[in-house]
């Protein structure tokens, strides 16, 4: 048997090394599995959810981590939404409030005027095409606990299950197969590259098997 994990470029190396392995025959009849940690979207949607890839592939991603949400065709995409929401802000008149305090950019509504939203989707359009994180996707996300939810089913307490009622402010995390579809966009917060960190992956394994 052979096995192949890694992080973040690991993890890309993770991702094709095993499908490389496939087609060698020094790996002819060899049990080949890869377990790639935050890899990047890599795959195009058919490839990365075959059947053959799932079986290939068990991935783990975490939280908002930016890498698995990463490609040319995401950040093409979140470039459309920073202009659609800057064009927004200055449409409601909070663009200098935004600024206070800051050198004002005598050029910035005018940069912004040139933009055509509709040309550069049909440009992104041409020039990227979506990627998928490959294989079957295991996606960890630290949940808060609160007077609401269930600790079996995370659901409302009116739940079915009946399950105990975790306490106020604490964290529990869960795990739960993901589509590949669910890391087409990249997902801005202040924690988005802390969570691609090997320790951040360390702590929610650590979690799940303490659970």
């Amino acid at each position: 048997r052979v096995v192949v994990t890694g992080h973040s470029l690991g993890g890309a190396i993770a991702c094709l090394l095993p499908v490389f392995m496939l087609g060698h025959p020094l790996f002819k009849g060899k049990e080949i599995r890869g377990f790639p940690f935050a890899p990047p979207a890599m795959f195009p949607k058919a490839l990365a959810n075959c059947p053959r890839m799932k079986n290939l592939l068990t991935v783990v991603a975490y939280q908002e981590d930016l890498v698995p949400r990463m490609s040319v065709f995401s950040m093409h995409r979140l470039r459309r939404q920073i202009i659609h929401e800057l064009r927004a802000v200055r449409d409601q008149n909070i663009s200098e409030s935004l600024k206070a305090g800051a050198q004002p950019d005598e050029n910035f509504d005018a940069v912004l005027d040139t933009v055509d939203e509709k040309a550069l989707l049909a440009m992104d359009e041409r020039n990227s095409a979506p990627l998928h994180v490959p294989g079957t996707i295991y996606h960890m996300l630290s949940q808060e606990q609160g007077c609401s939810v269930c600790t079996l089913c995370f659901q409302a307490c009116c739940c079915p299950c009946r399950g105990a009622v975790a306490p106020l402010g604490t964290y529990k995390t869960i795990v739960y197969k993901a589509k590949s579809d669910t890391f087409q966009e990249v997902m801005v917060s202040d924690q988005m590259t802390h969570e691609h960190l090997p320790s951040s992956y360390e702590r929610a394994l650590q979690d799940l098997i303490v659970d």
